[in-house]
């Protein structure tokens, strides 16, 4: 029986010491899945992002992928989405066209495209932002910015009032 017990006593202690990744990687948290959950909100926030891109580059009639530099929100940011939002001077773009009951909103912002989704609830959900290359694109006669610009007559009295929002829905991690 002695011959039995030593050998398993000694591939149990082998296990619990040196297989065990608690015991392998003693640097990690007691739960080291749990940055997943993160991972996974910010590749979903990085998808919004894409969309919204790519329904920009149909409408505006860009060529498929011309938006390379594409971000999806990050609550980081949260601070940087309230004060545009509220600025009395920012302007808006509505496509009506890309989620079917929640139209996306566009707001050009430094040489950027903050990307906004409004919910029929009134909340505005932030959905990423995307970089404007400077140069005039290909078939277009000016900058993008610029045409971006020209486009967004809307007022943030003027949305908030057609679209009855009520209030900025962010994540806060």
């Amino acid at each position: 029986m002695a011959r039995l017990y030593y050998p398993l006593l000694a591939v149990v202690l082998f296990w619990v010491f040196c297989l065990n990744s608690d015991a392998a990687f003693p640097g990690l948290p007691v739960n080291p899945g749990a940055p997943a959950v993160t991972i996974h909100y910010n590749l979903e926030q990085q998808g919004y992002a894409q969309t919204a891109a790519g329904t920009v580059e149909t409408k505006f009639g860009l060529p498929r992928g011309y938006l390379q530099q594409v971000y999806g929100y990050d609550p980081d940011q949260l601070d940087a989405w309230r004060h545009h939002i509220n600025s009395q001077s920012s302007r808006f773009i509505v496509v009506n066209e890309v989620f079917p009951d929640t139209p996306l909103v566009l707001s050009p912002s430094n040489r950027s495209l903050l990307f906004l989704q409004v919910l029929d609830s009134g909340d505005v959900v932030p959905m990423g932002y995307a970089v404007l290359p400077v140069g005039v694109p290909p078939g277009h006669t000016k900058d993008l910015f610029q045409t971006i610009q020209e486009a967004a007559t809307m007022s943030r009295r003027q949305l908030v009032t057609e679209y009855k929002l009520r209030r900025l829905t962010a994540a806060i991690f």
